[in-house]
């Protein structure tokens, strides 16, 4: 996993400049999950 997890985090680095990662929990019994992200150009996320 930590292999995993730096690896992804380099991926992260080169495409984003950022290296933070999130790990979300599997939930089986979902029957439907929206998530909405807007950002602007200059780095405003909500």
């Amino acid at each position: 996993m930590a292999e995993a997890w730096e690896r992804c985090a380099s991926e992260a680095r080169q495409s984003f400049g950022r290296g933070e990662l999130y790990v979300e929990q599997l939930l089986t019994g979902a029957r439907h999950i929206e998530v909405r992200i807007a950002g602007d150009a200059r780095g405003a996320v909500t």
